[in-house]
């Protein structure tokens, strides 16, 4: 396939979709991927013969001091060309892992269409990484160069391998003896333009993934798996050419590819980047008006600190407003549409994919949908483990519905150990001293000691999150720590207490044990499963400890007939109800929410929340109940 050929076909796929936006049951029904075989440079092939005399703003940079700069698609095809020149000269090779650690600044494009042209493999970092990472990353991606700003040149200084270092902004920090080349040196040297020198299905990126749910995953890409790929992700933002495109993101993450590299340039529309040290909305919204941008794509928070600030008037050109990274809450998405009388539309997808499902311009919006799949993109829905999505949900909806419970909730969680150590101490020791019990303090004791092992035994050693496709914490959380703590300290002075004052001990221990629980939840330190499973470790250590006391100290572990003692049957009763009672609505709270809310049109993750809360309510006073339960038959049998 010929340069022309290749530049064709992408070209007639594109204007396909432009040309389809606001039609998408045409555009799912007629569009089909461009077939590139054989040699192929998204660099060469579109943007150089998109670019080249073309004179229309590529790149538009403001910082914060209200200086600029501008360049055009010609300017950035002569750039690269140098840049290429002088990267080939110091020794760049096709095949070459190239690790890019820049900001949003002219020598990440111009370095990264550089790098393509030369059919080297583009490794984006963020200038956030530290040693250890770098060190993880470079020798996983092998990378034989590195690109990256003065500031951070000394987290390279202990890093181990092969590669050599190019440095942006150095100055006298890259002289000769520095082990740094000097990137300034590029602009001396003559633009060459070249031709294309990759196959369509040679590397062209290297990208990590986040590691929310593992360690982060080293992802390929192919010359047209991003390049072309991204062609959704254009029809999903909405882009045409001559538009001007704000993305809110930062370099080293696959999201700035999207938004801020192949989406735009795809379209021919120009890449906005308004550079700050501290988001004001006030000043974005400012340079909104002045720079005319039709369309622009934020993260949850960017949204949420803007509809805290005043909004004001829509900017005159906008026309697209999208959102990224997480699904946003209706009530952002509903301030924003009365306030601009445009609507925020959610999309999926993955550093591993371009745009999957999206909203797309014109499509009528539901909330809580993230919408229908983007032309040229087949999805099939699988459901593999309803229970923990719905679990990841109630920890990540507890920050938006009790946001006001952190501060309160910390304060409890820094106190919970000392506290429950403290109570549970000076109950055995009272009770020690006073009933002259030492056997069934050394079994208490025991009892939390054994319960809090066995909880950092699962925690850390022996169970491993699965992973059902659900983005969550990278490290295993259940059970929790501090709700064991706090559980098996009341455990300890439970089993410590007359039969008599069972009941009324159990209820208020596991009243403790559930404050301890929901306090780790709203703190976003633990989710409901969490809570539960600890609950859980705790009662099998009691169960434990409390057939040796039954064993060992039959002389006092015992009731006369019919005697319940402290309202035995009533706190006993009253646990048991308040835990079935819990239990039926974290399970109809959780039906609703997995069936019932889509039905009704509404965004049924909120529920979650609820829903986890009463389990850890539910599964508390039950057990609590239980207990009571058990160990009162037992001291009333004798």
């Amino acid at each position: 396939m010929n340069q022309n050929s290749a530049t064709t076909m992408f070209r007639t796929a594109r204007d396909e979709l432009l040309a389809l936006t606001g039609s998408y049951e045409k555009a799912v029904e007629s569009f089909s991927w461009p077939q590139l075989e054989g040699p192929f440079n998204w660099a060469v092939d579109w943007f150089d013969a998109m670019a080249r005399g073309n004179d229309a703003c590529a790149l538009w940079i403001v910082e914060e001091d209200g200086s600029e700069q501008k360049y055009t698609f010609d300017d950035m095809v002569r750039r690269s060309d140098q840049a290429a020149a002088w990267l080939s000269a110091q020794g760049v090779r096709q095949g070459d892992p190239v690790m890019l650690m820049l900001g949003n600044q002219v020598e990440l494009w111009e370095t990264m269409l550089a790098a393509m042209k030369l059919g080297a493999v583009i490794m984006p970092t963020a200038s956030a990484a530290g040693s250890t990472d770098l060190a993880d990353r470079i020798s996983r991606g092998g990378a034989r160069w590195v690109i990256a700003n003065a500031g951070d040149a000394a987290k390279f200084d202990d890093v181990p391998g092969s590669f050599r270092k190019i440095l942006v902004g150095g100055g006298d920090a890259a002289a000769p003896d520095s082990g740094w080349l000097d990137y300034a040196q590029a602009y001396s040297a003559g633009p060459v333009p070249l031709e294309t020198v990759t196959e369509a299905a040679d590397p062209l990126l290297f990208y990590f993934t986040s590691g929310t749910t593992s360690r982060p995953k080293l992802v390929e890409h192919t010359q047209i798996s991003y390049p072309v790929g991204h062609l959704s992700t254009m029809y999903f933002l909405g882009l045409q050419p001559g538009d001007v495109h704000l993305n809110i993101s930062s370099p080293g993450w696959a999201k700035h590819a999207w938004s801020s590299f192949f989406a735009p340039w795809n379209a021919e529309a120009t890449i906005f980047i308004y550079n700050y040290a501290r988001f004001r909305p006030a000043a974005l919204l400012e340079q909104m008006h002045r720079a005319g941008v039709t369309s622009l794509c934020a993260p949850p928070t960017v949204w949420r600190m803007m509809i805290q600030s005043s909004l004001g008037e829509r900017p005159e050109h906008l026309r697209e407003l999208i959102g990224a990274g997480e699904p946003l809450n209706p009530e952002v998405i509903s301030k924003v549409q009365a306030a601009w009388g445009l609507s925020i539309r959610d999309g999926f997808g993955q550093t591993e994919t371009t745009a999957l499902v999206g909203n797309t311009p014109g499509a009528e919006l539901h909330p809580g949908s993230m919408g229908r799949p983007l032309p040229g993109v087949p999805v099939v829905i699988i459901d593999p483990s309803t229970g923990q999505a719905a679990d990841e949900s109630a920890w990540r909806e507890a920050e938006l519905v009790a946001p006001g419970t952190r501060v309160p909730s910390l304060q409890i969680l820094d106190s919970l150990p000392l506290a429950s150590v403290f109570i549970a101490l000076a109950v055995i020791a009272g009770v020690t001293i006073y009933r002259r019990r030492l056997s069934p303090a050394v079994i208490a004791i025991a009892t939390m000691a054994g319960a809090n092992l066995v909880t950092q035994l699962l925690k850390n050693l022996l169970l491993d999150r699965p992973d059902r496709g659900v983005a969550t914490l990278a490290f295993n959380s259940l059970p929790s720590g501090h709700t064991t703590m706090a559980a098996s300290a009341m455990a300890a002075v439970f089993l410590v207490s007359s039969p008599r004052w069972r009941p009324l001990t159990a209820v208020l221990g596991g009243t403790y044990a559930v404050l301890a629980g929901t306090a780790t939840f709203f703190n976003l330190w633990h989710r409901p499963a969490d809570v539960v499973a600890a609950f859980f470790v705790v009662a099998a250590c009691t169960l434990v400890g409390g057939l040796v006391m039954m064993r060992t100290n039959q002389d006092w572990n015992t009731l006369p007939p019919g005697s319940r003692g402290a309202g035995g049957r009533l706190w006993t009763g009253l646990s048991a109800a308040g835990g079935m009672f819990f239990l039926a609505l974290s399970a109809a709270l959780y039906a609703y929410a997995r069936w019932g809310a889509g039905v009704a049109g509404l965004d049924g993750r909120p529920l979650y929340f609820w829903c986890g809360l009463s389990l850890i309510l539910g599964v508390g006073y039950m057990i609590a109940a239980l207990g009571s339960w058990l160990f009162t038959q037992q001291a009333g049998d004798r």
